[in-house]
């Protein structure tokens, strides 16, 4: 249900096509007790910002529909960690973490992302929801349980030194 649409198709056509979908899938996920999370991806592949994001979650109306945040696709949207904090608010629900320069899906310690920063953000503005690893790089197709584990220890020593 991302924003997929032929080439000479209108912004607004492709828009009420992919909130259909949207809404569509909401109720499946309501009735099975489900969330799903909307997020920003490049600009030729999605939703281009949190404002976005956010219209598409107000627009569908869903408990079943949230946000959620990608730390390696936020030099895509050409915003900060800070302003989709804020712009998502209540509807934050979930967060990617994983490196990048500035983007790249890489283990944490590979790119130059400001992860640590990133991290004391989503703890300044009382964020309770999950953190995932997304470690999505060929680079780790030999070695992946190498790229989490990094990943992780890292994770777990930045939470124990808060």
């Amino acid at each position: 249900s991302g924003r997929f649409g032929c080439l000479d198709e209108k912004d607004d056509d492709i828009w009420k096509r992919a909130a259909e979908s949207v809404s569509y899938l909401a109720r499946i996920a309501e009735g099975m007790g489900l969330l799903s999370y909307m997020e920003h991806l490049r600009k030729n592949y999605s939703y281009r910002s949190s404002s976005n994001i956010l219209r598409m979650i107000e627009e569908v109306n869903s408990p079943a529909v949230q946000g959620m945040i990608d730390t390696a696709t936020l030099g895509f949207s050409n915003e900060t960690v800070e302003d989709q904090i804020q712009r998502l608010g209540k509807h934050l629900y979930h967060v990617h973490i994983g490196d990048g320069v500035p983007n790249g899906h890489f283990a944490i310690g590979d790119g130059n992302l400001p992860l640590a920063h990133m991290m004391d953000e989503l703890d300044k503005a009382g964020y309770t929801h999950y953190l995932s690893l997304e470690i999505l790089n060929d680079r780790y197709r030999r070695s992946p349980e190498e790229a989490m584990k990094k990943s992780y220890d890292w994770m777990v020593n930045y939470i124990s030194g808060m």
